[in-house]
């Protein structure tokens, strides 16, 4: 929410520009705006609870940093 409030609506998504469902450009004054609002943040929002049930649980193997 925050951070992202002030973007444009979305036209389409990536997809639909590849499958054709939408136009993608249609001169080169047009331009393209990349919001990556995927499933990526969502799995930073939860990584840390994960993180720390794992500590608790004595679970999971911790990687060399």
């Amino acid at each position: 929410m925050g951070y992202f409030q002030d973007t444009p609506e979305p036209y389409a998504d990536l997809g639909q520009i590849v499958a054709g469902i939408k136009p993608a450009r249609e001169n080169e004054r047009e331009r393209i705006i990349s919001l990556n609002l995927g499933l990526a943040l969502d799995d930073m929002a939860t990584a840390i609870r994960i993180y720390h049930r794992a500590l608790e649980l004595g679970i999971g193997t911790e990687l060399p940093l």
